[in-house]
C-alpha cells in the first residue's frame, strides 16, 4: 500500500529526423493516491503538449479483487488541447486472461476543425460548405474483446444532424458486420468536395499502367445493416423516409429494399453490385410513382421547364466489359 505516489516536472522529447517533426511534452504531473490492491486508485495527470493543455482524472480499480473476479472498474476523464473532453466509465474485463472493455463513452460537443487547427494541421477533408464538419458529439456503450466488439445505445451528434445507432462486429478475419443507422435529417451536398478548378476531361490523363483493382476485402466481407434517414438533401433535391436494407455476402451487395418519399410520390426498388469476378457487374430495378416534376426540376436546376408527374420503370444493368443497358 502507497498513500501518495508523485511524478512532478516531467518532460520528454520527441524527434522524428525522417520528417522533420519535434514534438515536446513539458509540465509532466502524475499523482496517484490510496495506491492499494483493495481500493480503487485516485489518478491525476496533466502535461502540455506543445504548450497545449492535456489531463486525466478519475480512479481506476480495485486492481487485486478486479483480477480475481475479471472485472475492474474504471472511471476517467480526459481533457485535452482545451477542445476535446472525454468521460470513460465502465470495466476492464478478463485483464489476465482475455482482455475485454465494457464502458460507457461520452465526447462532448467539439469542433473538428479547431482541433486540428489547435495541433498545426491542415484539415483532410475539403467541403463545399467551409463550416461542415464543426460540431460533433458522441454518446455510446461499448462491450468488446478481440474476437467480438458492440456498439449500443449510440448518439452522434453532427453539426445538424443527429445519428442513432447500433452495430456489432466478429470474425475479424473475415469481418461481419451488423448495425442499424437512423440518421435524422442531412444535407450530403454541404459535405461533398468542392467543384473542381477544371473540368475533368480537361486534366491531364494519368501516366502508367492503371493497376488492377483488388476485390478480395470485399469479397470476405459480411454485411447486415439498416439506413434509415428522415430528411435527405442530395444535388439539391429534397428526400424523405430514406429507407434502405443492405446485405452482402461472398462479394455479392444487396441493396433490397430501397425506399424513399420526395416530391408527393415515392420511389421503390432495389440493387445489385457483384464483385466475385475481377470484372464488377451491377443491376438497379427502380420504380417511381407520381414524383411532382416542377418542383424537383426548380430545386435541382432552378427551372420549372416541366410540370405534371412522372412514373417510371427503370432496369439497369452494368458490367465492366460491356455497356449499360436500361429498359
Amino acid at each position: 500500500t502507497v498513500g501518495n505516489f508523485s511524478i512532478k516536472n516531467g518532460s520528454a522529447l520527441w524527434i522524428d529526423h525522417s520528417t522533420n517533426t519535434r514534438k515536446e511534452v513539458q509540465d509532466i504531473s502524475l499523482i496517484l493516491k490510496d495506491v492499494s490492491l483493495d481500493r480503487p486508485v485516485q489518478i491525476q495527470f496533466s502535461a502540455e503538449l506543445d504548450k497545449k493543455p492535456l489531463t486525466l482524472e478519475g480512479t481506476v480499480g480495485p486492481v487485486g479483487s478486479g483480477f480475481e473476479k475479471g472485472v475492474v472498474p474504471l472511471d476517467l476523464s480526459l481533457k485535452a488541447l482545451k477542445q476535446l473532453a472525454m468521460k470513460l466509465k465502465g470495466n476492464l474485463e478478463n485483464p489476465a486472461t482475455t482482455p475485454g472493455v465494457d464502458i460507457d463513452i461520452t465526447v462532448e460537443e467539439f469542433s473538428p476543425r479547431k482541433l486540428l487547427a489547435s495541433l498545426d494541421q491542415p484539415f483532410p477533408v475539403k467541403t463545399t460548405d467551409p463550416k461542415a464538419l464543426g460540431s460533433v458529439a458522441l454518446k455510446a456503450h461499448v462491450k468488446a474483446n478481440a474476437n467480438r466488439a458492440s456498439i449500443s445505445n449510440g448518439v452522434m451528434n453532427l453539426d445538424q444532424s443527429q445519428l442513432d445507432f447500433s452495430a456489432t462486429a466478429s470474425q475479424f478475419s473475415r469481418p461481419n458486420l451488423k448495425f442499424d443507422l437512423n440518421l435524422d435529417k442531412i444535407d450530403l451536398d454541404r459535405y461533398l468536395p468542392p467543384p473542381a478548378d477544371q473540368p475533368a476531361a480537361e486534366k491531364a490523363p494519368a501516366k502508367g499502367k492503371k493497376q488492377k483493382t483488388d476485390y478480395a476485402p470485399l469479397r470476405r466481407l459480411i454485411l447486415d445493416g439498416l439506413v434509415k434517414i428522415g430528411q435527405l438533401t442530395v444535388s439539391k433535391a429534397n428526400i424523405q423516409d430514406v429507407y434502405l436494407k443492405i446485405n452482402a455476402q461472398n462479394g455479392v451487395f444487396n441493396l433490397d429494399p430501397m425506399k424513399m418519399n420526395m416530391y408527393k410520390g415515392n420511389a421503390n426498388g432495389k440493387a445489385m453490385f457483384n464483385v466475385t469476378e475481377d470484372i464488377p457487374s451491377s443491376s438497379l430495378n427502380l420504380k417511381i410513382k407520381n414524383v411532382q416534376a416542377e418542383p424537383l426540376l426548380k430545386d435541382m436546376l432552378a427551372n420549372e421547364i416541366l410540370q405534371g408527374s412522372t412514373n417510371a420503370d427503370i432496369n439497369l444493368s452494368m458490367s465492366g466489359d460491356e455497356p449499360g443497358r436500361i429498359k
